[in-house]
């Protein structure tokens, strides 16, 4: 599986460009390694971005057996916004003046490791 707007991979299912919104922030993220569904991990990622930016963060099942059977928002962020954009979608807008935010997304879904949920602790550089 490719995360192809972020350039790390997963087992199980990957984020992908996500468009619908027009012009895309210059949104970067490192900190992911093999994750699989079923073993109810977190992980913690660094998404850096520009002010105003807009950061898609798209999940998309690739390989057999991957289903989702949600993706929520877990913690939303303290000082950008965060809504879900579709089905295993979410849209990220950065505040307005470089800083720190944070936020948690929790998806869970059926993989090769069994059925579980995993936290995805997102840390923002806003720069």
């Amino acid at each position: 599986m490719k995360i192809r707007n972020f350039g790390a991979l997963l087992a199980g299912f990957a984020v992908v460009p996500f468009t619908a919104f027009g012009a895309l922030a210059d949104c970067k993220t490192n900190g992911l390694s093999p994750m699989y569904l079923g073993k109810n991990e977190t992980y913690r990622l660094l998404l850096t971005t520009e002010p105003d930016g807009l950061c898609p963060i798209f999940f998309n099942a690739q390989g057999n057996g991957v289903s989702f059977t949600s993706a929520d928002i877990a913690e939303p962020p303290t000082k950008g916004r965060l809504a879900p954009a579709g089905h295993n979608d979410f849209a990220y807008v950065a505040p307005k003046v470089a800083g720190a935010d944070a936020f948690v997304l929790k998806i869970c879904g059926t993989d090769a490791a069994g059925t579980g949920c995993n936290r995805l602790e997102y840390s923002v550089e806003v720069k």
